[in-house]
């Protein structure tokens, strides 16, 4: 149909222009990121490159300008600095960057955001509000045991009197 003539045109044009230029527009469709990720590597799941889609196409909407992904320097200061995305999602991206264009700059900054996410992983600190707020097994273990016979006895019977359902 015309309509699908259309849309493959379409995407070849994005192809081309983005393969040459290395320029992701605005405007571009998810579908078409996703069929030039696919194409620059085949062994890619169709998850993984509707992920690194999503995730490009989102920031780069954002912004509203288009992104040379050529300039390595600018991408990763864009991304770093101005697309509003979490360390988890950045190393995604980092990764996406990588199967688009090859620059070892992208794969060096990808596994700089791996090492820091790991660290921070590993780490499992607690922020002060969590702190705050923490109850230990010891402090639970002793309201249930405080409570231990009104728990049975309620449990035991068939129906709760209305006083009970209320506290």
């Amino acid at each position: 149909t015309l309509r699908k003539k259309q849309n493959q045109c379409r995407s070849e044009v994005f192809f081309v222009i983005l393969v040459l230029n290395m320029i992701i527009q605005p405007d571009m469709q998810k579908s078409d990121m996703v069929e030039i990720l696919s194409a620059k590597r085949p062994k890619l799941s169709p998850a993984s490159a509707r992920t690194y889609a999503s995730l490009l196409l989102t920031a780069i909407r954002k912004s509203g300008k288009s992104l040379d992904i050529s300039d390595t320097e600018k991408t990763l200061d864009f991304f770093q600095n101005d697309s509003g995305l979490g360390m988890n999602a950045l190393k995604t991206v980092y990764s996406a960057l990588l199967v688009l264009t090859g620059e070892d700059a992208y794969k060096k900054a990808m596994m700089q955001k791996i090492s820091k996410y790991n660290e921070i992983q590993s780490a499992q600190r607690r922020t002060d509000r969590e702190e705050k707020n923490w109850v230990t097994f010891d402090e639970i273990k002793e309201i249930f045991d405080d409570n231990r016979a009104t728990f049975y006895a309620m449990a035991k019977q068939r129906k709760l009197p209305i006083s009970d359902v209320n506290n």
